[in-house]
């Protein structure tokens, strides 16, 4: 299954670069809603678990496309 990423350079670079495009937006994600939690304080009583719970569950969505990719093109 990996042989297609570790075996040649093109295909690590493959996978290096499915990696960064779905690790990009969750990190994106992250930093701004540090960024809000940690400036203000009403945005703080605004956004409490239920915004922390969607950006986990948008990260669960990526991991899963991310693991489907992988597969895929492994297989």
């Amino acid at each position: 299954m990996f042989k297609l990423f570790c075996g040649s350079p093109e295909g690590f670079l493959g996978l290096l670069f499915v990696l960064f495009i779905f690790a990009l937006p969750v990190a994106i994600m992250v930093i701004i809603a540090n960024i809000i939690l940690k400036t203000t304080e009403f945005y703080k009583k605004l956004i409490t678990n239920s915004f922390r719970k969607f950006l986990y569950f948008i990260f669960l969505i990526f991991i899963a496309i991310l693991i489907c990719i992988i597969f895929t093109i492994g297989l």
